[in-house]
């Protein structure tokens, strides 16, 4: 006598593997605490006319380590984790729970002495194009205020403004000056040459 195989013999062991997490997670989400769903972090830009604020035509810095930590019960920085802005200079992080009896803060590296950063809060400025770096770790690490973020929240207002601090800042009064000595040098040459 030929003995028909079930119905759950038919169903490959990858199937069953993912119902099982399935189930699992849908368990974990019952019964245990809700895993956050949250996105934070945002811009590093150069900051070229060094003003505090975002202009367009400002772009973003890539490369630059931004550390989202925590700090300890003796005051010290603990990092949770770490990443670094793309070729865009932006960043995120993800998924991470906040909780209220711990401080938690953003660190950012310049990427060496000639970079620094810019004026924190800068007057006019909004939360989407202000720098929030505004403590200062050494002279290559900026930190920001305390950093909240809840459980489902996408805040991505977290900016880091930076400039170098070699390059000199040309303002246009200086171009326009310039260009008018030049003019009159020119002016003053033809005079003579006659």
């Amino acid at each position: 006598m030929q003995i028909k195989s079930c119905f759950w013999g038919n169903i490959s062991s990858a199937v069953l593997i993912a119902i099982f997490l399935i189930v699992a997670l849908s368990a974990n989400e019952t019964f245990g605490a809700p895993m956050p769903d949250n996105q934070f972090g945002d811009l590093v830009w150069n900051d070229i006319n060094r003003n505090g604020i975002q202009d367009n035509s400002e772009p973003g810095v890539s490369g630059i380590t931004v550390t989202f930590g925590q700090e300890t019960l003796g005051g010290s920085f603990l990092a949770v984790a770490v990443a670094t802005t793309d070729a865009n200079g932006f960043y995120s992080f993800f998924d991470y729970s906040f909780n209220a009896s711990v401080l938690h803060y953003l660190q950012f590296q310049l990427p060496n002495s000639s970079w620094a950063f810019t004026i924190p809060n800068a007057v006019g400025s909004t939360p989407d194009n202000d720098s929030n770096v505004n403590t200062f770790v050494s002279p290559l690490v900026g930190m920001t205020d305390r950093v909240e973020v809840g459980a489902t929240e996408i805040n991505l207002s977290f900016d880091a403004g930076i400039y170098n601090n070699v390059s000199p800042v040309t303002e246009p009064a200086t171009i326009m000056l310039l260009g008018f000595g030049l003019i009159g040098l020119a002016g003053f040459r033809r005079k003579f040459k006659k």
